[in-house]
């Protein structure tokens, strides 16, 4: 049989203090056995006061307070102050405080839930088959119209275990509506779920999940000044933060198996930091930051120690102006999955660095994807291995519009793939792939690390534009192709069957092709007076082509050993200059003015 408590104002205390009247409700409840309920209604007077104190299985507490003064406002006490423990399973507590005075202090609601299951430990064999799941609910805001503001609530929850492993199943709400409204939580145990919704100014939301499985988090606020931070270990953590204001600050860390953390933020100088890890066994861990405004900065950090990892993945959009995003992904593991990074920003002075690096792990694949839609947008992408095996990188670049828009792409292993896209004014592109690169001297000696199948590829639009391409041994290609106002391209191979194809059109061009190694094919095509063109080669089979369009233009092939053939093509016959050096067997040169 229940046992049920119900009290309105277990002590009435009234008293006075100058011309002011003060009536302060206070209720204590001491209950100690299974399936008790506790029912505190204090919502016909001034500072309601409840403690409630529950020992055993299946009890139930509810609290609802509401002030509603008249005369002063100037109180001793908080408004509305509930504190609630529970010692034992299958708990369940529901707290309501309401205030509708725009001057009163602040309601203060206080959760302790324990669960101690030495002999209840959920679906392993217990004959009840029963779960330690405690519940709990806080609900703080105002019940007016304005000016009611339902000023400086604090709510805090904890639910946990005594002697024993973690129990199952726990809950926990709060919601708060208000300004300066402040939530803390903590959970322990398995199938843990926590939600804290806040409306008003200056809200701070902690939420702690620890030592459990299948934990999930969501936090919603909408104000100013907000404040969220959520800490996860155990498995499988989900955190869902949106944020709705200004000045919003969201800190996320989890480590588990699948971690998944979904960020939304609204407004100005957002900022927004993931630190996710998984471990062994791992599915993956995913990252999903979305930020509209301006001022807003994104920072992701995922770990993969698991074998294998999974997929490692984050997706950061950004939509404003001075934005930064920065996305770190590294996989330790001895089986490594797929490490994939995407990152949109539309707007002004944006900037992204993607980062993604393996090690102590088999092969993998590494994508990553920057888009720039706006004006002085800078990229980099940085990808490497530290492994003896493959791996398949490919990086992209896009920065569609703008202007000072620079963009640089590292790779480091086999199978490499970089494509760069810029379209505006003052483009920079640089373009390395093998760590062990440096750049190379006329005819002298290269240095270069192991590489693979190299692939390059930049495409420029605008004014002021210059690349940098440097690939290392093995099947290399690198196209590039400038349009616009003093275009500069460079491409370095010491390649294995490397093709090298730059077009450039416009005023002012000047382009240098070296292919040092076998097979190499180098076409440079010039449109515009004045440019200049140097390919030299040294090595199996080259050919080199040079078309040149307009007047003053100067053309240097330089080839060195067998079978060479170079080509000059220069269609317009005033103030050109062509010069082809060749030393080795079979070499022919051709040149039209």
């Amino acid at each position: 049989m229940k046992k049920l408590f119900i009290t309105t104002a277990s002590i009435l205390a009234l008293s006075t203090s100058g011309a002011y009247a003060q009536m302060v409700q206070t209720s204590d409840i001491d209950q100690d056995g299974a399936g008790n309920i506790a029912a505190v209604d204090q919502t016909s007077g001034q500072e309601g006061l409840s403690v409630i104190d529950q020992d055993g299985d299946d009890n139930l507490a509810n609290v609802t307070q509401s002030e509603d003064p008249v005369g002063s406002n100037s109180f001793n006490t908080a408004a509305n102050s509930s504190s609630i423990t529970q010692e034992g399973n299958n708990g369940e507590v529901f707290v309501v405080q309401e205030n509708s005075d725009a001057g009163a202090s602040t309601n203060t609601a206080t959760v302790e839930q324990n669960s101690d299951n030495a002999n209840v430990t959920g679906n392993d064999g217990n004959a009840d088959g029963n779960f330690a799941s405690n519940y709990a609910s806080i609900a703080q805001g105002n019940a007016g119209a304005a000016p009611a503001t339902g000023v400086g609530n604090t709510a805090s929850i904890s639910q946990g275990t005594l002697g024993g492993a973690a129990v199952s199943g726990n809950e926990a709400f709060v919601t708060q509506d208000g300004n300066g409204n402040s939530s803390a939580n903590f959970q322990t145990g398995n199938n843990d779920f926590l939600s804290v919704v806040t409306t008003g100014d200056g809200n701070t939301a902690d939420n702690s999940q620890a030592d459990g499985e299948n934990n999930y988090v969501a936090v919603v606020q909408n104000g100013s000044d907000n404040t969220s931070m959520t800490d996860q270990t155990g498995d499988l953590n989900i955190a869902n933060v949106a944020q709705d204001g200004s000045e919003h600050l969201s800190d996320v860390l989890q480590n588990g198996l699948l971690n998944v953390a979904n960020v939304n933020q609204d407004g100005v100088n957002n900022d927004s930091d993931i630190d996710q890890e998984t471990g062994s066994f791992a599915a993956g861990t995913l990252a999903n930051v979305t930020q509209s405004g301006s001022d807003n900065e994104s920072d992701v950090t995922q770990l993969a120690t698991g074998n294998p990892s999974g997929l490692v993945g984050a997706d950061v959009v950004q939509s404003g102006t001075d934005e930064t995003s920065t996305v770190n992904q590294s996989a330790t593991g001895d089986v490594s999955g797929i490490l994939g990074a995407s990152v949109n920003q539309s707007g002004a002075d944006n900037t992204s660095l993607v980062t993604q690096n393996a090690s102590n792990a088999l092969s993998g694949v590494f994508e990553a994807d920057v888009t720039q839609a706006g004006t002085s947008g800078s990229a980099t992408i940085d990808q490497s291995s530290d492994t003896a095996v493959d791996f398949t990188l490919s990086a992209t670049i896009n920065q569609i519009s703008g202007d000072q828009n620079t963009a640089s792409i590292v790779q480091s292993d086999d199978d490499n793939t970089a494509t760069t896209t810029q379209i505006g004014n003052g483009n920079t592109s640089s373009t390395t792939q093998d760590s062990g690169l440096l750049v190379p001297t006329f005819l002298g000696t290269l240095e270069f690390g192991e590489s693979g199948g190299n692939t390059a590829t930049v495409n420029q639009d605008g004014d002021d534009n210059e690349s940098t391409v440097n690939q290392g041994l093995t099947g290399n290609v690198a196209f590039v192709d400038q349009i616009g106002v003093d275009n500069y391209s460079l491409v370095n191979q010491l390649s294995n069957d490397s093709t090298a194809d730059v077009n450039q059109n416009g005023t002012d061009g000047s382009s240098t092709v070296t292919q040092n190694g076998d097979n190499q094919f180098a076409m440079l095509t010039q449109g515009g007076f004045d440019n200049l063109s140097e390919i030299t080669q040294d090595g199996d089979g080259n050919d080199a082509w040079v078309t040149q369009t307009q007047s003053d233009n100067e053309s240097y092939i330089t080839q060195d050993g067998d079978g060479n053939d170079a080509i000059h093509d220069q269609t317009v016959t005033s103030g050109n200059i062509a010069t082809t050096m060749q030393m080795g067997s079979g070499n022919m040169a051709t040149v039209n003015q």
